[in-house]
C-alpha cells in the first residue's frame, strides 16, 4: 500500500498536487528580512505553489502588509513572542534577560508548533531567519524538508558554543539560503545543500519611475535641497544618532530624511534601553542645529517616493547588518555611504558605488557627504554605478529564478 508521501509525489509529477510551502515569520514589524520574505511570497504564490504564512499578530504591521500587497497567501497569526535563539550580529547578549526569555519560550512552544506543521502538513517548511534555527530539531520537520533563510551575519567566533550549536541546528534543514558569499564563507555547512541567493528589489512593490518634485510633494518636503535618506528610524544598532551627528557636522546645506520607527513609537516600546535612546534622541533634536536639519516622516509602507526625493543613501549601522536599503537606492540610481564590515564588501565598494565609513565616525560621514553636496557630477556617477551592481547582483529576475529551483527541487524530491 503507497504511503501518503508516495501518493502526493504521484500526484505532484502528474500535475495535479499544488505543492504547499508553509513559512515562518518571526517579527510583526517591518524590516529587511520581511520585506525580503513579501518579495518571495508574492512570486512563489504566482509561481504555482500553494503559500501559507504564520505570523505575529502583534504589531500589526506585517500582517497588514502582506494583506495588501500579498491576498492570495494564506496568513494564520500566532499572538505570541516565538522561541529564538537571539544570538547574532545585533542580536541579543547572553547576559540579557530577553536572551534567555526567549530561548525558555522554545521550551514552551515546541509542541505548539509540532502541532501547528502536522496539521499544515506542508511539503516545504520554510523559516525566515537564523533565530528559528532551532525548529529544524521539531519532529514536524525533521519529516519534511526543509528550508533556513540566513538575513543575519553571525556574532562572534563560529567557534564560541553557541554558534557551534546554532550550526548543527542549521545542519538538519534540507537547505540553508544566505544572502551573501561571507556569511557562507563563515558558516561552511556540510550536510545541509547551501546557496548564495541575494535579497532583490520587486518592482511591483517600489515605483522607480516617480519623479524628485512629485516624491518631494508626495512627502511634502521642500525642493532644492541635498537630501540624505537614513532607513532604520530611531535605532541604535542602524545608527540614527550617528546619522543625525554627521549631517548637523556638514558645511554644506544637507538634510536629513528619516524612515522607520519615530520617536514616539520607540519611546512606547517594551524595551527599557530604546526608549531612554529615544528620549534622549528627542532631547537632542530639539536642539536647532539638529531639528532644522532632520526632517522625520514615520514607518513607510512605500519607499519609492523616499528614494526618489534623496540624492544619496547613509546606512552608518553600527554591527553586521542586512544592508537592504543600499541597494534599494541602487534601483533608484543613488549612492550609498555604509559602514565598513566585512559583510558588505561584496555590495558597496569604496569610491565605486557609494563610500564606506568606519563605525560609528560621524565626522568622516560629515566629510563624504560634503563631498558629494558640492560635487553633483561625482554623485550621479557614483549612483549610476549602484545601479550597475543592483542589475548585476539584486535583480528580480535573476534571483527569483533561484529560490523557484530551490524550491522545486525539494519538492520533486
Amino acid at each position: 500500500m503507497k504511503d501518503r508521501d508516495d501518493c502526493r509525489q504521484e500526484a505532484i509529477d502528474k500535475g495535479s498536487h499544488m505543492p504547499t510551502l508553509l513559512f515562518i515569520h518571526h517579527s510583526g514589524l517591518i524590516g529587511g528580512a520581511g520585506v525580503s520574505l513579501r518579495n518571495n511570497l508574492l512570486f512563489l504564490s504566482e509561481s504555482g505553489f500553494r503559500v501559507r504564512l504564520y505570523v505575529p499578530s502583534d504589531p500589526p504591521a506585517y500582517m497588514e502588509m502582506i494583506k495588501r500587497d500579498c491576498p492570495q497567501v494564506g496568513q494564520e497569526t500566532y499572538g505570541r513572542r516565538i522561541g529564538a535563539v537571539t544570538y547574532y550580529s545585533g542580536g541579543d547578549s547572553v547576559f540579557s534577560p530577553r536572551f534567555w526569555y526567549r530561548l525558555l519560550l522554545i521550551v514552551k512552544q515546541w509542541r505548539y508548533w509540532n502541532r501547528v506543521i502536522n496539521e499544515e502538513d506542508p511539503d516545504v517548511v520554510v523559516v525566515n531567519s537564523t533565530i528559528l534555527c532551532w525548529m529544524s530539531l521539531l519532529g514536524a520537520v525533521e519529516r519534511r524538508k526543509s528550508v533556513c533563510f540566513i538575513r543575519e551575519t553571525k556574532q562572534g567566533s563560529p567557534r564560541s558554543l553557541l554558534n557551534r550549536i546554532i550550526h548543527r541546528c542549521l545542519e538538519r534543514f534540507t537547505h540553508v539560503v544566505f544572502i551573501s558569499r561571507y556569511d557562507q564563507q563563515r558558516e561552511n555547512l556540510q550536510k545541509a545543500k547551501t546557496a548564495v541567493i541575494c535579497n532583490y528589489v520587486d518592482s511591483k512593490l517600489l515605483d522607480k519611475t516617480i519623479g524628485r518634485k512629485a516624491a518631494e510633494d508626495r512627502l511634502g518636503l521642500s525642493h532644492g535641497v541635498f537630501r540624505v535618506l537614513y532607513v532604520g528610524g530611531v535605532s541604535p544598532l542602524k545608527g540614527f544618532d550617528v546619522a543625525v551627528d554627521a549631517v548637523a557636522k556638514c558645511k554644506q546645506p544637507v538634510e536629513l530624511l528619516v524612515a522607520g520607527m519615530g520617536i514616539e513609537a520607540a519611546k512606547a516600546v517594551t524595551s527599557k534601553s530604546l526608549s531612554r535612546y529615544a528620549a534622549e534622541m528627542e532631547r537632542k533634536l530639539a536642539v536647532r542645529q539638529y531639528k532644522d536639519r532632520v526632517v522625520m516622516i514615520g514607518t513607510q509602507t512605500d519607499m519609492s517616493a523616499c528614494y526618489a526625493a534623496c540624492d544619496v543613501l547613509l546606512f552608518p549601522m553600527r554591527s553586521p547588518h542586512q544592508a537592504r536599503p543600499a541597494f534599494e537606492a541602487g534601483y533608484f540610481g543613488k549612492p550609498a555611504i555604509i559602514t565598513n564590515f566585512d559583510n558588505i564588501q561584496e555590495f558597496v565598494l569604496d569610491g565605486v558605488n557609494g563610500h564606506q565609513v568606519p563605525p560609528g565616525d560621524a565626522d568622516a560621514i560629515a566629510v563624504r557627504l560634503d563631498e558629494l553636496a558640492g560635487n553633483p557630477e561625482k554623485t550621479r556617477k557614483l549612483g549610476e554605478a549602484n545601479r550597475q551592481i543592483w542589475m548585476k547582483n539584486h535583480n528580480e529576475k535573476t534571483n527569483q529564478e533561484a529560490v523557484r529551483s530551490i524550491l522545486e527541487e525539494l519538492v520533486r524530491q
